[in-house]
């Protein structure tokens, strides 16, 4: 019997622990993604690190963590697109139907880079003895799938959209829009995926022993 209450207790506190990341992971992503921290800004590019702290939930919470918070990183970016990065609400804007688009490809895509990302680590701590590569390789993985999965929905969606060539600025270029796609998806992969790896891991692996302690 007091086994039993030791354990639910142990549970209880480890549930508790875990939704309190989850809700200061989401708080973080909120506030950097309506400021500064979260995006640098190249021109039309828009450069994300808000990955980071989705990985970060994805590999010391769990699949459910990654995916909710996946889904807030794609909530603030598909607000974004009414009013606040004028490529977005340019092509929002321009109807119902490419609202609703953008919501796919801001919102749908997050969400679903948190839950792969929980995946791969859940695989790979399955595997890695050493502990290191089950953190490094799924940080480096979010930033990889945010942007294949970002440009890749939005090509698959607007690609013969007069907008998205409009706002890319590739009128009366020599350049066709899946070189500029493959130009893009190159500067955010070089600039996001080191950047989440070395932040990731450098953040989750003395995270995650210092929550063993506590439970």
């Amino acid at each position: 019997m007091a086994k039993t209450k030791k354990a639910l207790s142990v549970s209880r506190k480890q549930k508790t622990i875990r939704m309190a990341q989850t809700a200061v992971l989401a708080a973080i992503i909120i506030i950097m993604a309506f400021t500064p921290l979260g995006y640098l800004k190249i021109g039309t590019l828009s450069i994300s690190f808000l990955s980071i702290p989705v990985a970060l939930g994805a590999v010391l919470v769990g699949p459910g963590a990654g995916t909710f918070l996946g889904f807030v990183f794609g909530m603030t970016s598909f607000l974004q697109c009414f009013g606040y990065d004028p490529f977005g609400t340019m092509l929002a804007g321009s109807s119902t139907l490419s609202a609703v688009k953008m919501f796919a490809v801001c919102a749908l895509t997050r969400t679903l880079m948190g839950f792969l990302t929980a995946i791969i680590f859940k695989g790979l701590s399955h595997v890695d003895k050493t502990r290191f590569f089950s953190y490094l390789v799924p940080c480096l993985c979010s930033a990889l799938l945010n942007t294949l999965l970002f440009i890749g929905t939005l090509w698959l969606l607007f690609r013969n959209d007069p907008l998205l060539a409009s706002g890319l600025g590739l009128e009366g270029t020599n350049l066709t829009l899946i070189s500029i796609f493959t130009i893009v998806a190159g500067v955010n992969a070089l600039i996001e995926i080191p950047t989440a790896a070395v932040v990731g891991t450098a953040i989750s692996i003395p995270v995650s022993k210092a929550l063993k302690k506590l439970g």
